[in-house]
């Protein structure tokens, strides 16, 4: 099972905190990004959507002029009940189906630069 973990995981996360924009077919939301990497996100949300929903998002990274587009899909989501348990939040992982090309030099250029620091 660890295989399978790895797997899903095969880019480094750094964490973060950026309001984001995101529409599904259900309407239009303003969260924001607890994670991300080249793969996908984790938006901070108490009523995550459900898995498999499919969404635009829109967000900048500090420091960066252009925005990152991306379509996307819920692949998990997470309910946190009042008793948070180590800085626990809900909300829910969404893994980019499409990446645009300047969206994602603008992405590579975040995560190698300072928000790979720390």
């Amino acid at each position: 099972m660890a295989k399978a973990s790895s797997e899903r995981r095969r880019q480094r996360r750094v964490p973060v905190q950026i309001q984001i924009q995101y529409k599904s077919a259900d309407g239009f939301f303003q969260d924001y990004i607890r994670n991300l990497s080249l793969g996908g996100i984790f938006i901070e949300t108490e009523k995550p959507l459900p898995k498999n929903t499919k969404l635009r998002v829109e967000f900048c990274l500090p420091e960066m002029a252009d925005p990152i587009t991306a379509d996307g899909i819920v692949v998990h989501t997470l309910r946190v009940g009042k008793k948070k348990k180590d800085n626990a939040v809900s909300g829910m992982g969404i893994r980019f189906s499409e990446l645009e090309s300047a969206s994602k030099q603008v992405l590579e250029s975040y995560l190698q630069g300072g928000a790979a620091a720390g």
